[in-house]
């Protein structure tokens, strides 16, 4: 969950102003990706890079 995490907030701090939307809407689709530890990762790395 930590890798995929890392992956989605690159992706996401390099999209556009759509492509943060469409990430940020597709996220809970995926089925299994969305857990404690990925979301703890992605508020880490948000904490981060403010």
């Amino acid at each position: 969950p930590e890798a995929a995490a890392t992956v989605y907030w690159t992706r996401w701090q390099q999209g556009d102003a759509a492509e943060k939307k469409r990430l940020d809407k597709n996220l809970r689709k995926v089925p299994g990706l969305v857990s404690d530890r990925f979301m703890l990762r992605v508020n880490q790395l948000k904490a981060k890079n403010k």
